[in-house]
């Protein structure tokens, strides 16, 4: 299984902000500049993520976990988790959330 280059955004795009413990950076998908902002992560499954640049340097990856629609079935956001292989390597993001905004 090998990890395929994902879109990578810089920290700087995403509001962040810590509920109740969890660190949470949220954008409008829309101000990413693409109309896909994520693709597929890993070479041998449908797992779809992006990746965040942190201010540090850093570059952690997110897989797509939940999605959330409204009454007439639109999805309204999308809530991204950080891969497994980048917890271990960066263990400040274990619980960290990205959620991306429908607009």
């Amino acid at each position: 299984m090998a990890i395929l280059n994902v879109p990578t955004y810089p920290q700087a795009l995403f509001t962040c902000a810590t509920e109740a413990g969890v660190p949470r950076l949220v954008a409008d998908a829309s101000d990413l500049g693409s109309s896909s902002p994520w693709t597929r992560l890993y070479d041998d499954a449908c797992d779809a993520g992006l990746a965040v640049q942190t201010k540090k340097g850093a570059t952690v990856r997110f897989y797509l976990a939940e999605y959330e629609r409204d009454a007439d079935g639109d999805v309204t956001a999308w809530t991204f988790r950080p891969i497994p292989e980048d917890v271990r390597r960066h263990p400040a993001c274990a619980k960290a959330e990205l959620i991306l905004i429908n607009d």
